[in-house]
Order: structure tokens, then sequence, then C-alpha cells
């Protein structure tokens, strides 16, 4: 009994530290850090908790410096962009062939740091677990909404963005729907040479519906389906363009679509699709969510 005593006093303070440590590392800042045993075993709980308190702190404000500077970025960024659509449309005066090269190259770079900025903002969205409100939408007008911005960015790159799929009225969290979707189809446009297409396709069964993103680019290698996912993991796909991406449009997807109930399956078209066909490289995206009861009448 003495033993088991003994035994018990040294291991559940090394068991308590054990899951507390865990926590952290999986980003709890706010789980209380209770540990019993020894003086010196409940000093370093209280060393922990202050540093849990230290990290939270930290994390609170890279989280508003990043809020802060992203929005700083997209107000002269903007105005850039509307000077280049005057330019484009030829207000102040007809442009040289070479000026026109020159204006597309400019308009292009400005689109890809406009997507670059918005993955700042979602990604600093999507790290907070505030609950939204359900609504019902129609994913096609809904779809078409979120990706307005984005046929610009397509436009500059030479890529053909296109949507298709059967109306459908879905009960959804509009926030962390339109930041899966807009990521993807960011990243997709991105890795997708001149020329090609992007395509996004969905649709719904009787449990579950799915959103499919389909692009052109080089694919995705077997080992890297799994650490695409992670926060700045920069994967050996190359963008198209001069601007390099910042690794955390896909780390936003998973953490929405995460919070959201939903599964990502990703393949190449290689995967999907008969090789005997001669289709190009190509990544396929699939996210399927859960079906939410609509109320029609609340």
């Amino acid at each position: 009994i003495l033993m088991w005593l003994v035994s018990v006093m040294v291991l559940r303070p090394i068991v308590q530290l054990s899951k507390a440590i865990k926590r952290m590392g999986k980003g709890d800042w706010h789980s209380d850090i209770h540990i019993t045993g020894s003086n010196e075993m409940v000093l370093l709980g209280q060393n922990l908790s202050w540093m849990q308190a230290q990290l939270r702190s930290i994390e609170t404000q890279k989280h508003a410096f990043l809020q802060q500077i992203t929005h700083e970025l997209k107000t002269p960024l903007a105005a850039i962009m509307e000077a280049g659509s005057l330019l484009v449309d030829e207000v102040p005066g007809r442009l040289s062939e070479s000026q026109k090269k020159v204006l597309s190259i400019s308009q292009q770079n400005a689109h890809s740091l406009q997507a670059l900025i918005q993955q700042f903002l979602d990604y600093n969205s999507a790290a907070k677990d505030d609950l939204q409100a359900l609504n019902t939408v129609e994913l096609k007008s809904f779809l078409e909404d979120k990706l307005a911005d984005l046929q610009g960015l397509a436009l500059t790159r030479n890529v053909a963005l296109s949507l298709s799929g059967e109306p459908v009225e879905l009960k959804v969290d509009e926030m962390r729907l339109a930041m899966i979707v807009r990521n993807l189809v960011s990243n997709a446009v991105q890795l997708t040479p001149s020329g090609k297409k992007v395509a996004v396709t969905w649709g719904s069964g009787q449990s579950d519906w799915w959103i499919r993103v389909i692009d052109q680019g080089p694919g995705i290698q077997e080992e890297e389906k799994e650490r695409i996912f992670e926060p700045f993991y920069q994967g050996g796909a190359k963008r198209q363009g001069s601007l390099k991406g910042s690794g955390i449009g896909l780390a936003v997807v998973k953490e929405c679509a995460d919070f959201m109930g939903a599964t990502i399956e990703v393949k190449n078209i290689s995967d999907v699709i008969n090789s005997k066909e001669n289709l190009e490289n190509g990544a396929v995206f699939s996210v399927h969510f859960p079906l939410m009861e609509l109320n029609h009448g609340s």
C-alpha cells in the first residue's frame, strides 16, 4: 500500500503536467492548469500557468498586429488597382503594345497581392473559435458572389474560371464556407498555367454535400498531401507569377473545414480520371460537408 501511495503521489502530478503541456502544444492557451503533489510540483505548475498566460498574450498581440497591417495594406492597394483599371480602359489615352504588356504584369501582381492579403485576413479569422450563425444560402449564387474578386485574378493570369452545379439550398456557416472556397480557388488559379482552366463544381446527397475544385497545375506529390495543410508549409508545386505564396491558404481551408465538421480529400487528376485520356496534370480538392436540416418555417 505504501508503494502504491508513493507511486500515486509521484506519477499523478507528472501525468497532470504532461496533459497540460500537450494541450498547450495544440494551441490551447485557456484551459486551467492545476498541478497537485509536492510544493516543487505545485510551483512548477504555477510557472507553467504563467508561461501559458504569456503565450496567450503573444498570440493575441500577433492576431491584432496581423489584422491591423493587412487592413492598412488593403487601402493603398485598392487605389493602385483602380488606377490600373483606368489605364487598362485607356481613359488617360491610348497605350502602346509594350505599355500594355507592362500594365498586364502590374495588374497580375496587384491581384496576387490582393489574394495574399485576403489569405492573411482569413487566417486571422479562422484561428478564432467563435460560433457563427448558420444561414440558408442558394449555393450557386453564394459561390458566384464570393468568387467575384477571384475572377479578376484569373483574368489577369489568362486562366478560365468556371462554376457548374445544380441549384441547391443549404444551411451553412457563411463566413467559413467563403474562406474555404476563396482559398481553394485562389490556390488553384495561382498554380494553373496561362491558357488553362480551374473548375468549381458541387453537388449534394442524402446525408452530405460537397464542393470540388479542379485545377490544371502540376498536381500534388503523394508525400505532400498531408503536409500542405500545415501553416506556412511551402510545397514543391511552383506558382505562376513572381509573388511567392504565403503557405497559409490551405491551412485556412483545413481549420474552417474541421470547425464545420467537413472532410477534405486531395487527389491528382490522374488518380480519378483514366490516364488513357491523356489529360494533363492537375489537382482535385473535394470538401465534403454534413447536410444540415433546413428550417423554412423559422
